[in-house]
């Protein structure tokens, strides 16, 4: 207990001030966040990871060691709109001692249908949390990083300055690549059923359509009622393939491919990063667009 009691006392004493030449210590309750630390911080900057890649952040909850953790560090940069619900508390017990950055709070959203959370709650229409399928977005969340890093350590600014420019080039190289891979899939064939509603800012951008069998959240399993009328419309609008995501009930997999024909489109990684070539934020937006281009030939 010792150890835990210390680094409670840490932070309410205040975080460790960044010197020149000292790493900057942070923490990241976000796969997708992390790896924004990791391209713009560099090995400035050293990432106390509380989500690591495969973990459902929708289940994340905190640990009092966790708390611990993370109160150690002067930034705790989140993913924000909505994703994290236990900010407020890390808030509280921090009293202004650990900046807390939500990185998609001031970024574009989009409002969606209602749906219930982990705990079990409905708050009516939400924001889509999943800001990062829009590449737009992530360029942006890029400078929110690069910006809530040179704050917190001003004498490393240009070295995080230069690294995001470098970063942001290679998503402006991501979004042309993606253009040219979906090139030939026809405006009338982009119809996504998905497990979860989570890529509707991929949807947007794309000029895809989405058909979900559940809300925002993994978290919500889809009833037999929502099931049945997502085969009618999968019937009606021809869709070719599904993709599923790790949460999807099998029973209601298999009811959906014998009653409607429909292919399995592959695996999407939606909540965050993966695993191989998934474990970065450009390996894995390649990786869910290389399974939609050959789930829907």
């Amino acid at each position: 207990m010792k150890p835990l009691y210390l680094l409670l006392c840490a932070w309410l004493c205040g975080p460790t001030v960044v010197t020149a030449g000292e790493s900057l210590r942070v923490a990241s309750t976000s796969t997708i966040v992390t790896d924004l630390l990791r391209e713009v911080g560099g090995d400035r900057v050293t990432i106390v990871e509380m989500v690591t890649p495969g973990e459902d952040p929708h289940e994340f909850r905190p640990t009092a060691r966790d708390m611990a953790k993370m109160g150690a560090c002067p930034v705790i940069f989140a993913s924000g709109k909505g994703m994290e619900n236990f900010l407020d508390s890390v808030r509280d017990l921090s009293r202004g001692k650990s900046v807390v950055v939500e990185v998609g709070q001031s970024l574009p959203g989009i409002e969606g249908r209602a749906h219930a959370h982990c705990q079990g709650h409905s708050h009516g229409v939400s924001e889509d949390p999943h800001w990062w399928h829009s590449l737009e977005n992530m360029k942006k969340a890029v400078e929110v990083v690069r910006e809530a890093l040179t704050k917190a350590s001003p004498s490393d600014g240009e070295y995080f300055r230069i690294r995001a420019q470098a970063y942001l080039r290679s998503l402006e190289d991501l979004q042309k690549w993606t253009v040219s891979r979906l090139s030939g899939i026809p405006p009338a064939q982009r119809k996504l059923v998905t497990s979860h509603d989570a890529l509707q800012y991929f949807a947007q951008e794309n000029g895809f359509t989405i058909h979900a069998l559940a809300g925002f959240s993994s978290q919500e399993e889809a009833t037999a009622r929502q099931v049945a009328e997502l085969i009618k419309l999968i019937r009606r609008e021809k869709v070719k393939a599904v993709f599923g995501g790790f949460t999807l009930n099998p029973k209601f997999l298999e009811q959906i491919r014998k009653e409607t024909g429909a292919g399995m489109g592959g695996v999407l990684y939606v909540d965050g990063l993966g695993e191989g070539e998934a474990s970065t934020f450009i390996g894995m937006y390649k990786s869910n667009v290389n399974t939609l281009v050959e789930g829907l030939k």
